[in-house]
């Protein structure tokens, strides 16, 4: 059955991806994050398997799982070992930490797709947005020894916009499959970390535009901003740029209560996944605001 757009309610009938926090935990400390409690918690196992279950009944196809770092998670083996049963598409981001407990899995499955976080090609340029540099350069290096299919992600920031064209060139000769540009949030301390500028972002431009990976690097469909400036797309609102929250996408967060979208704190009454999807007036209230969490560029 087609996933139709729904006009009058301002929503596909069903999500095209659920996204699932396992963790708020994470043994890094980056300067970018937004997602770092005073007092993290985890999703307990059965409440994972209770939510994806909902989620494949009600037809969804994808889901990506996320932190906190999922790979510091407790259960990750568990989780993605049900996933890997499914045939479910299922995305993760991770900086890449510990990846090498689960490289077994990823070599077995057809299902599960790794995206690693890094954010420039020289460790004194990434770390002044993001940790762990070391973590994302093994795993990598594991992903590709392994012949595992995987991606970037890569959060565009006034600091690495001129490293970019060389990232490019150390990424994809390391296996990397795509790059997705991200255009940064504010972090836990509601401070926007190393912001773009508009000349940031006309030198991004032109080395998107001037590379012989173009094809290879794509935008995040939150910033229609940035698909409009990097590639000339100005897309219809209903084809899922901009804001998407509650509209194309959900999140079960780690109590396993439903919000619009995983970068916020809207928090749906509903008890079951599909009536969050279908009734909530949180939801309703979101979709019809359509106001987003991407920063401004300076």
């Amino acid at each position: 059955m087609i996933n139709k757009y729904l006009y009058a309610e301002r929503r596909l009938r069903i999500p095209e991806y659920v996204y699932f926090i396992l963790t708020e935990r994470c043994p890094l400390k980056c300067p970018q994050c937004y997602n770092v409690g005073k007092e993290p918690k985890e999703m307990l196992f059965e409440i994972f398997v209770d939510n994806f279950d909902q989620a494949r009944e009600m037809g969804v196809k994808k889901i990506a799982l996320i932190g906190g770092e999922i790979l510091f998670y407790s259960d990750i083996e568990k989780v993605l070992g049900y996933v890997s049963e499914s045939d479910i598409y299922c995305t993760f981001a991770s900086s890449g930490y510990n990846i090498e407990k689960i490289i077994h899995i990823l070599k077995q499955s057809n299902n599960i797709y790794p995206i690693i976080s890094l954010n420039a090609s020289k460790k004194e340029i990434d770390k002044i947005t993001r940790d762990g540099f070391e973590y994302s350069i093994k795993a990598m290096q594991l992903l590709e020894e392994n012949n595992i299919a995987y991606s970037i992600n890569w959060v565009a920031h006034h600091s690495n916009v001129n490293d970019f064209s060389d990232f490019l060139d150390f990424v994809f000769g390391r296996g990397a499959e795509n790059v997705l540009i991200l255009q940064t949030k504010r972090n836990t301390e509601d401070i926007v970390i190393d912001n773009l500028t508009e000349k940031d972002v006309q030198k991004l431009s032109e080395i998107v535009t001037q590379s012989s990976f173009k094809n290879r690097i794509m935008v995040d469909r939150c910033s229609a901003y940035l698909q409009e400036r990097l590639f000339g797309r100005k897309e219809k609102r209903t084809v899922g740029k901009g804001c998407c929250a509650g509209e194309f996408i959900m999140a079960v967060n780690v109590d396993g209560k439903y919000q619009p979208c995983q970068h916020m704190s809207i928090i749906s009454n509903e008890l079951k996944l599909n009536e969050a999807w279908t009734t909530s007036e949180k939801f309703a209230l979101v979709r019809d605001s359509r106001q987003g969490c991407i920063t401004e560029i300076k």
